[in-house]
């Protein structure tokens, strides 16, 4: 995924955490765009943050494992889930209409 600015902002990174559960389905997806000369936080602060705002919208997230990656990593309008053995990123079947 790009993240696109106006102006002067110039990112530094864009990361991404999903929470998933042990089949490996994703449940939150939160990303977490740096700007150049801004606080980069740790894979843990960012868990965090995803953890709080997955719980604020009622998801069980004591159940919910974390994936961290770089946030290119997701293509738009594809669905993604987290393979449970290695706990890598996957393109998910697309869904039966």
């Amino acid at each position: 995924m790009q993240v696109h600015t106006s102006g002067n902002i110039e990112v530094f990174a864009s990361r991404t955490t999903v929470l998933h559960d042990e089949s490996g389905r994703i449940h939150h997806v939160h990303m977490t765009t740096i700007l150049k000369g801004g606080h980069v936080p740790g894979e843990a602060e960012m868990e965090q943050m995803a953890r709080r705002i997955a719980k604020s919208r009622g998801l069980p997230v004591e159940r919910l494992s974390a994936l961290h990656f770089e946030a290119h990593e997701l293509a738009p309008h594809k669905r993604y889930a987290v393979e449970p053995r290695s706990k890598r990123l996957i393109e998910a079947p697309a869904r039966s209409p």
